[in-house]
């Protein structure tokens, strides 16, 4: 069976995509480009229209450790033995 493109939910059209990104976190500045939403036309990668408000900086999820390696992680008490 060949694969087929479609559109994901709840968006379904190009400018809901563009509403739903345009405005996001993902979009600010310090994030870097490989992971933003692109735009294309006639094969050519397009400019995606600015956002219509200020984006906030990206929050960074840090992985989680075993409580003995972030306590050691951040100065806290580690064992010897």
């Amino acid at each position: 069976e060949p694969w087929q493109a479609s559109w994901s939910e709840p968006s379904r059209s190009v400018s809901e995509h563009i509403e739903r990104y345009r405005n996001s976190p993902v979009m600010h500045p310090s994030m870097p480009d490989e992971y933003k939403p692109v735009i294309f036309c006639g094969g050519q990668r397009v400019d995606f229209p600015p956002p219509t408000r200020t984006l906030r900086p990206p929050r960074i999820r840090h992985l989680k450790h075993s409580s003995n390696e972030s306590d050691t992680a951040r100065g806290g008490p580690s064992r010897q033995l």
